[in-house]
């Protein structure tokens, strides 16, 4: 099953190697949601997934298109394509508030569609036309028959988020956390850049200082390859993959980067 929606930093050339290092009929607690490719492929194929989510408007996004796919498609229908970028900017300052959780998931839809970055509440206008198909495949979105769903924490930060989600992770005997942190940003501009409203930030530092003190479950960390990542977590497991999703041991052809304490 694929995302509606576009997924702003892609990992998902780690796919294969996750499947290898969590099997089939395991419980994965997935943290870092946003678009869900690594998410709805994993329950696909034999895996229950739980997003677990800080973050309001991708929470409700994606229990709308679990429940009423067809309502949300309708509405994006109803205002596609975006027309102007002064259109374009108004609704993403303003979409938050407008009335009606489906309305609220055709816009996190839209905007994410037309972004140039491939986020509902940043970029510019894409110069690229519209694909209507792409609301149709909405429509069919069909989530009940995968062993996918979401859940959201009302928690001031994404430390306690983490904290939640463990907690989760050790309900089960086969759990595993796995953290989508996708590209790697110093802290300090992660700290004072603007946050928008479908966004979840992770201090790197601090989500590994939390990691290297869970020694009970075991969890998965995925990032774009990058070299401080590497001296962070060089005591842990890590697997370099390629563009192709193929296990590689040259930096230069590293594309993400899976750690695992496993």
């Amino acid at each position: 099953m694929r995302s509606p929606l576009k997924e702003y930093v892609s990992v998902f050339n780690s796919l294969s190697e996750i499947k290898k290092k969590i099997p089939p009929d395991s419980f994965i607690h997935s943290v870092g949601l946003y678009a869900g490719e690594l998410e709805l492929k994993l329950a696909s194929d034999r895996r229950m997934v739980f997003g677990h989510s800080s973050n309001w408007l991708i929470y409700e996004f994606w229990k709308a298109v679990r429940h009423h796919p067809k309502s949300v498609a309708q509405i994006a229908l109803d205002l596609a394509p975006i027309p102007t970028p002064f259109m374009f900017k108004c609704y993403q300052e303003d979409w938050p508030w407008f009335d009606g959780t489906d309305q609220r998931a055709a816009l996190t839809f839209l905007l994410n569609r037309h972004s140039s970055i491939n986020m509902a509440s940043a970029g510019e206008l894409s110069e690229e036309k519209f694909d209507f198909h792409y609301i149709t495949q909405l429509s069919k979105m069909r989530l009940e028959k995968i062993p996918f769903d979401v859940v959201y924490h009302q928690v001031e930060d994404t430390q306690s988020l983490l904290e939640k989600t463990v907690e989760e992770v050790r309900s089960h005997k086969n759990g595993y956390l796995m953290l989508t942190m996708r590209r790697y940003v110093h802290d300090y501009y992660a700290d004072v850049n603007p946050k928008g409203y479908d966004m979840e930030y992770f201090n790197h530092k601090k989500t590994f200082e939390f990691l290297n003190g869970v020694k009970d479950i075991k969890w998965i960390v995925v990032y774009k390859n990058n070299g401080s990542v590497r001296r962070m977590y060089s005591d842990y497991n890590i697997t370099m993959v390629n563009k192709y999703g193929l296990p590689t041991t040259d930096i230069k052809q590293s594309e993400d980067m899976i750690i695992a304490n496993f």
